[in-house]
């Protein structure tokens, strides 16, 4: 009886296990986006697609696999996924994608902004750290072109981000998370802008659009420097100051800041405290610094407080929260989130300390 049983289970067990491969798709058989655009022509969305597919076994020529460009419209996000996976045998994947490339038409038009970052929140291929990036023009034309490198742009962007944090405000970051709740709380946000160098054949990520519901302008990249330090993203930057004693190159191999909110007078105060500590890059005369890196520390510390309060003044002009002030007053200041309901009017104040490792 017993053998009967487990002989039983045992069939059941394996019945299991090959149905589970039923609907197994080799890698072959897929197509990932890597990256993709997102335009607008006539109230309809142009949806670009980076289309990565690997070589088949019989062709291991490109060991990095196809890249091609594809292109479909429609009046909604998923009927445009629907209509590009008709375009291709592949089975069409966006969980690999890195980034999505927001054109200017799209920014200037609020609802269809909003019903984009909407329908992307909900695919559940698309993760909420996929990557937002804002074109000047059309979103396809920069998803179209190809570096030098031969690199995927969806690999391109993730990796100058892991990387290139010395590119000062262009190492700032959004994500598509962050992006969805300023368009439903009616919150201003930052969009770092994506262009391409044509001399060069590279992308460049300079500025970036500044968007309330929808696009207000686009501001140049040394105005977003503060949002490095304020959101922690300074590790391995290098800086630049003259001095009396020469020309120095200052690099952040650490980095610290708090935020201390606070109320005078009836005025909502938040104190940002910064710290930092660093290296000298390759200065000839080291030793006979000695007596003068105070004022060298200093000089640093000055440069990182103007770009603090200069990020800040541009984005608090339309009401943009860069700093993630209300969040940080509401989780650790609620008292003072309840009565203020927010940082609309509220002073800031710099201190930055900078360590030089001598």
């Amino acid at each position: 009886m017993y053998k009967r049983l487990y002989g039983l289970l045992f069939i059941v067990f394996c019945m299991v296990l090959t149905s589970a491969c039923q609907d197994k798709v080799e890698l072959e058989e897929r197509g990932f986006i890597g990256a993709f655009s997102i335009d607008l022509e006539d109230r309809q969305y142009v949806l670009g697609t980076e289309l990565i597919t690997l070589p088949d076994s019989e062709s291991k020529k490109n060991k990095n696999g196809k890249r091609e460009i594809k292109k479909v419209n429609s009046s909604n996000f998923s009927t445009a996924v629907d209509k590009l996976n008709e375009t291709t045998p592949k089975e069409l994947n966006f969980a690999l994608s890195k980034a999505c490339i927001i054109g200017e038409d799209t920014l200037k038009d609020a609802e269809m902004l909003y019903w984009l970052a909407n329908s992307l929140e909900h695919n559940i291929e698309i993760s909420g750290k996929l990557i937002i990036m804002a074109a000047k023009g059309k979103a396809s034309d920069v998803l179209e072109k190809q570096s030098s490198d031969d690199n995927s742009l969806g690999n391109y962007i993730s990796n100058h981000y892991k990387h290139s944090r010395n590119h000062g405000g262009s190492a700032y970051q959004l994500e598509l998370e962050e992006l969805v709740n300023a368009l439903r709380e009616g919150r201003g946000v930052a969009i770092p802008l994506l262009s391409f160098d044509e001399a060069n054949k590279t992308f460049e990520f300079k500025g970036a659009a500044m968007v309330k519901e929808n696009l207000i302008e686009f501001v140049s990249e040394n105005e977003l420097d503060g949002m490095i330090w304020a959101k922690e993203m300074a590790l391995g930057r290098l800086m630049s100051e003259k001095t009396d004693e020469g020309f120095f190159v200052y690099k952040v191999d650490d980095q610290d800041i708090k935020y201390i909110f606070d109320e005078n007078n009836d005025k909502l105060t938040c104190s940002i405290i910064v710290r930092t500590s660093g290296t000298l890059e390759d200065h000839p005369n080291k030793i006979s610094l000695q007596d003068k890196i105070s004022d060298i520390e200093n000089k640093f510390g000055q440069q990182i407080e103007k770009e603090i309060e200069k990020t800040y003044d541009r984005l608090n002009k339309y009401n943009i929260d860069g700093y993630s002030l209300t969040e940080r007053l509401y989780k650790y200041r609620p008292d003072l989130y309840k009565k203020y309901g927010g940082i609309n009017e509220c002073d800031i104040n710099v201190d930055v300390s900078v360590k030089i490792n001598y």
